[in-house]
């Protein structure tokens, strides 16, 4: 019983481990991709409403 419950636990971990290696190892969606100003950091200077 007590090498089952140990054989249990060892697949839980490598199977949680796995899934965190899988999850981290993808690649993060593009969300921005369009540069504006440069190659210097980008800032707000003020902001205006439009009808689109």
């Amino acid at each position: 019983m007590k090498n089952k419950l140990l054989t249990l636990f060892i697949l839980f971990i490598i199977q949680s481990t796995l899934f965190l290696v899988l999850a981290l190892a993808q690649a993060p969606a593009i969300q921005w991709q369009k540069s504006l100003g440069g190659t210097d950091d980008d800032a707000v200077n003020s902001i205006r409403q439009t009808t689109d």
